[in-house]
């Protein structure tokens, strides 16, 4: 593989990396249990340049997501990339501060600008969502 064609990657693994430690030092809310992290798989993006006047460099990004039992993932933010999960099967409980939520399938939440939170799988069974997120184009 050229370098040329790494560069984009690096760029994009320091910038995941700068988000994970910055949530893991401000201490954003609860503590996370330990465990393993989710698992996503992209299904599609669309660029939204083309689509809405005034969000040139983002896209809107479709994933399927799952949550094995016992996995968890870092307290997070959704500043500047809103989110919205829909349950397709098992468990996933949402924790924001101090408190939980546990949703299951055919329910659904959102991730605004103001949210902080984490989520983990308590449950016996994958727990798979999907999601949908407005993301800065890498």
């Amino acid at each position: 593989m050229k370098i040329a064609t790494l560069m984009p990657l690096r760029k994009a693994v320091t910038a995941v990396a700068a988000i994970v430690l910055a949530a893991m030092l401000t201490g954003a809310g609860a503590q996370q249990p330990p465990g393993r992290g989710p698992s996503s798989k992209l299904l599609t993006t669309i660029d939204l340049a083309s689509e809405i006047d005034g969000v040139s460099g983002h896209i809107l990004r479709m994933q399927m997501t799952t949550y094995e039992p016992g996995a968890s993932n870092t307290p997070h933010s959704h500043k500047d990339r809103p989110e919205v999960v829909y349950i397709l099967s098992g468990k996933i409980i949402d924790h924001r501060g101090d408190m939980g939520k546990e949703y299951g399938p055919g329910e659904s939440f959102t991730a605004g600008k103001d949210t902080t939170h984490w989520m983990e799988n308590k449950g016996e069974v994958p727990t798979v969502l999907l999601v949908s997120t407005i993301a800065k184009k890498e």
